[in-house]
């Protein structure tokens, strides 16, 4: 029986979704108890709370890693600390009258005209600090194009990165046939998509068959639990592409201790 703990990653998008700060932090050090040591994060994450809840619960502990992002949105204040923002949150939500509005994407579509713009080292100062400088394993590029990126902007991230001890960079978002039509990016070491499972049945091909091209880079797939019905299914197709595919990491996320214990068992016993 093969155990995969080492390519199981606890997903820190809800975090917010937690009634307290209290119960935030204890999922994360429960996540670390069980033996967790790579966590997936972002900027926009539980409305910019993802991250800092990471390095609080952390505080620099060099055996936890985490993959962060940039993208072309603007980096949330933080003007309430998160032990007033999560109950409130949890109110608002009862209510009825929190009023979920999404970020400001680009689209696996040729119109990156204002991504010049952006200034993606900013965006990896602000996150480090907000992680209290744990370590981080990479940077994904959000819901960006890999392939309408301007070189120079991605050569100058990828010089300040390696001069931080930062030597991964990749891509994380919708599958888009341009990752299967052209060759990926030299500077490219880990791509993170939507399991291939219940997709299109020729993506879902396309998309093992990317994983078996390309073994010098990583796969990290995440919505394992997109739908209640097909959890099962979707765990057991998650499990077999770790079986099949070394370079695969599986990403998932909960707020439930029970659940995420019973997830990691699932995949390390």
């Amino acid at each position: 029986m093969n155990n995969y703990t080492e390519r199981l990653i606890f997903g820190c998008c809800n975090l917010c979704f937690n009634k307290t700060k209290k119960e935030a932090l204890a999922i994360l050090n429960y996540a670390e108890k069980l033996g967790f040591r790579f966590f997936d994060t972002a900027p926009l994450y539980s409305r910019g709370y993802s991250e800092l809840l990471i390095g609080e619960a952390f505080n620099l502990k060099k055996d936890i890693k985490v993959i962060t992002k940039v993208g072309n949105y603007s980096i949330p204040k933080i003007y309430v600390p998160a032990s007033i923002s999560l109950p409130l949150n949890l109110l608002k939500n009862k209510l009825k009258l929190w009023n979920f509005k999404k970020s400001k994407k680009v689209s696996l579509i040729p119109e990156n005209n204002d991504i010049a713009k952006v200034n993606f080292i900013n965006q990896v100062k602000n996150s480090r600090k907000n992680l209290n400088y744990l370590t981080i394993e990479g940077i994904l590029f959000h819901e960006l194009n890999p392939f309408k990126l301007n070189n120079n902007q991605v050569e100058e991230l990828n010089i300040y990165l390696n001069n931080i001890n930062i030597n991964k960079l990749g891509y994380a978002g919708k599958f888009h046939k341009e990752l299967t039509e052209l060759n990926l990016p030299n500077w490219m070491k880990i791509l993170q998509l939507e399991i291939p499972f219940e997709l299109n049945e020729t993506d879902e091909f396309e998309i093992l068959k990317l994983i078996d091209k390309n073994k010098d880079i990583e796969f990290r797939f995440f919505n394992i639990f997109k739908e209640k019905k097909l959890i099962d299914k979707r765990m057991n197709a998650a499990k077999k592409i770790l079986n099949d595919f070394p370079n695969t990491k599986i990403i998932f996320q909960t707020k439930s201790m029970k659940r995420l214990e019973n997830n990691f068992l699932f995949f390390t016993s």
